[in-house]
């Protein structure tokens, strides 16, 4: 089970850095950027959207494993996944 969730964590982590990546070149692309000025801490423009990456990532990650333990439930599982693999 603690395999299951490591799984889940990594698979989470790398989806989200390729979005930060996607999301980053496109509001760059789009001009979606907070520009530096009086009051603010950053010296160079900063891009908007990171948290999008990371919501989509971690509810595309929930979604799959809720889909996973439903099929799972329902014996499902066993037709896609070999038997020996559909116990973790």
């Amino acid at each position: 089970m603690v395999y299951l969730f490591l799984f889940a964590f990594v698979a989470s982590v790398t989806l989200c850095l390729i979005l930060i990546q996607l999301v980053k070149s496109l509001a760059e692309k789009s001009g979606f950027v907070d520009l530096p000025a009086e009051g603010k801490i950053h010296k160079s423009p900063v891009t908007y959207g990171g948290g999008i990456a990371v919501g989509f990532s971690t509810m595309a990650v929930v979604l799959i494993f809720m889909q996973a333990a439903y099929m799972t439930s329902c014996g499902k599982l066993e037709s896609i996944v070999p038997a020996e693999l559909a116990r973790y």
